[in-house]
């Protein structure tokens, strides 16, 4: 035995150090992000990253130089002449690859572990929990790849297919694959489960270890190995295609499967429900919540999506389910995401004393219809479509005085008016100006399409650009047209002319409300990244606003850690610190930021003459 280990270690020499020096890399490039060393989070959330995702790279590495390149190229059989059993010969090549992972796993763990202990207590139940979970984890990815890689020229196929169908099974059935066996194991608990073993995890795969093993002894041994070494011929191309074939075939299933099946109606138990022809609403008792306040909530959107339906001439509209939440602000709503099911569930504070049904029904009319449109109502260059006509149906029923407000907006916001690019760029515009000026604008684009339009046109126009559904199948493909195209197919008006007409509008309103508009203060702001450290930095801010505000104001700055990819952010996201305006004009946050990280941030303010938080815009920057 201590031949052949002596073998496969000169043989694969070079290969094992390329796999080391990968190793080492891995374990420093984690043992130095703030996310994985302790600094940010437990220091167990980089072995757990390690072992999803680096640990099983390098088993493919060690076995298919131990396994499937011996037994593709035949070697096999020069150590068949010598004499040892096959048997023997399977078992060395095992334990070498066996070894090599386990000590892997164990020197990572150890240095995982010497990071966890400068921020975490251990005891010894802990570590033995961490030691079971990790070791029969590191085992049964072992004798996963050692038992594939005699499958030889089927290995990669049948890697591919099983992992195919175990999405597909996650999705069309109530199993899930995060709580099955080695999976569970390393589930989202696993840096912080300091008393119960995932017990079902645990033996389901020291099953499949086993079994895997045992597969691989078959493979090696039946026939006097002829099987294992069939498998290790070249794959034909009949074969090729049959697998192809078999994929692409799993694929289609699925597709066909989910256009008859469609999503599964989502359930909230212990609701109030009110319904109509066109929509129905369930409103959640939870938390305490009167049901007669419930049942008033739930009729007021029922009466209102029905209006929407019948402006929009969209027939049905997917159930609308809102769940009570003490924790939000009551201007304040948050929009969940449901995986094979249908519906919009929303969270609200509707039990607060200065919650406005008619703003919160206005902002679910964009949730309604985005999820009715599967989406197409939100895309970027129609967003402001959506936003602008969620407002004026909002509006329908307002006060002069309201519709003042929302002019008086625009005005603030907008005084040059919009551009081409700011519609096309709408999330963009909605960052710089944010959500309350940039809605009025959009209010005010609908304005003006009311007035030069008919109303059936205009009837017609917002039905194509936000009620229609997108197109299925090869009709997915084609190019879709832009709102502005559309514009021009279903009224026979130009952009250029709304746009024209548009900030025709805005400057007659900028005249007519001037003198308030001069006593509105405008905000300003600015921050520098200070050098506090070889790698920090923090934000040190000036606020201004001007003309001053007669009274004190609270300034909100918020900011957040960006990921490499720019996209719309939500309000939740962000991390918010107030001050007071004048007292604090300048200063620094209780926070320090990384050199190389992007930012974003914004200062915000209430300003009671518009009701409404006017922003200095938000930008992203590189932290230098």
């Amino acid at each position: 035995m201590k031949a052949l280990f002596r073998k496969e270690l000169r043989e694969h020499v070079w290969v094992l150090l390329a796999c080391g020096a990968f190793y080492a890399f891995s374990l420093f490039a984690l043992a130095v992000n703030p996310s994985y060393n302790g600094e940010n989070a437990s220091a167990l959330h980089g072995l757990r990253m390690f072992l999803l995702g680096v640990y099983p790279f390098l088993v493919i590495l060690v076995t298919s130089r131990l396994v499937a390149r011996e037994y593709t190229g035949r070697t096999q059989l020069f150590l068949e002449t010598l004499p040892v059993s096959r048997a023997t010969i399977l078992t060395a090549k095992l334990l070498l690859g066996l070894a090599l992972s386990i000590a892997a796993v164990a020197f990572a763990s150890w240095i995982f572990a010497k990071l966890a202990r400068r921020h975490e207590p251990f005891d010894r139940h802990w570590l033995g929990l961490l030691a079971l979970r990790t070791f029969v984890y590191a085992g049964c990815v072992y004798a996963f790849f050692f038992a594939g890689g005699l499958l030889g020229r089927y290995r990669v196929a049948i890697l591919l297919i099983l992992l195919v169908g175990l999405a597909i099974l996650g999705d069309t059935s109530t199993f899930k694959l995060e709580e099955f066996g080695p999976i569970r194991l390393m589930g989202d608990d696993f840096a912080y489960e300091r008393v119960r073993l995932p017990t079902r995890g645990l033996w389901v795969s020291l099953g499949l270890t086993a079994g895997f093993f045992a597969l691989a002894y078959v493979l090696a041994l039946v026939r006097e190995g002829t099987v294992s070494a069939l498998l290790a011929q070249r794959m034909s191309q009949r074969e090729k295609v049959a697998i192809a074939c078999v994929l692409l075939g799993m694929a289609f299933l699925k597709y066909f499967y989910d256009e008859a099946r469609g999503p599964r109606p989502y359930a909230l138990n212990n609701a109030t429900r009110a319904e109509s022809p066109h929509v129905a609403v369930m409103v959640g008792l939870g938390q305490s919540v009167n049901a007669e306040r419930a049942q008033q909530l739930a009729s007021r959107i029922v009466a209102g999506l029905g209006e929407l339906s019948a402006e929009l001439a969209l027939p049905t509209l997917p159930e609308v389910f809102v769940l009570p939440s003490r924790d939000l602000d009551p201007d304040t709503y948050d929009r969940g995401t449901l995986q094979n099911a249908r519906g919009v569930v929303v969270q609200a504070n509707f039990t607060a004393p200065g919650f406005d049904d008619d703003a919160f029904v206005s902002w679910l009319a964009g949730g309604v219809v985005d999820t009715a449109t599967r989406g197409r109502a939100t895309e970027e260059r129609r967003r402001w479509l959506l936003d602008g006509f969620s407002t004026d149906w909002s509006l329908r029923h307002a006060s002069e005085e309201t519709l003042r407000l929302h002019r008086l907006r625009a005005a603030y916001g907008f005084p040059t008016g919009p551009t081409e690019e700011m519609l096309r760029d709408w999330l963009t515009t909605r960052e710089r100006h944010g959500d309350c000026l940039s809605s009025a604008l959009a209010w005010t684009g609908i304005q003006v399409l009311r007035e030069k339009l008919e109303p059936a046109a205009l009837r017609r126009f917002l039905h194509e650009a936000l009620a229609r559904t997108p197109s299925s199948g090869l009709r997915a493909l084609a190019l879709h047209e832009s709102p502005r195209a559309e514009l021009l197919r279903t009224t026979g008006l130009r952009l250029e002319d709304v746009l024209a007409a548009w900030r025709a509008r805005l400057a007659e309103d900028a005249r007519e409300l001037d003198g308030t508009l001069r006593t509105i203060p405008r905000l300003t702001a600015s921050i520098d990244l200070a050098r506090v450290s070889a790698t920090g930095r923090e934000v040190r801010y000036q606020v201004g606003l001007e003309p001053a505000p007669a009274q004190p104001l609270r300034v909100a700055f918020l900011t957040r850690k960006l990921d490499p990819f720019d996209r719309e952010l939500e309000w939740k996201d962000l991390t918010i610190d107030e001050r007071a305006y004048p007292d604090l004009r300048t200063g620094v946050l209780p926070r320090t930021f990384s050199r190389g990280e992007r930012l974003a941030w914004m200062v915000n303010a209430q300003v009671d003459a518009l009701n409404c938080r006017v922003s200095s815009g938000l930008r992203r920057v590189e932290v230098p």
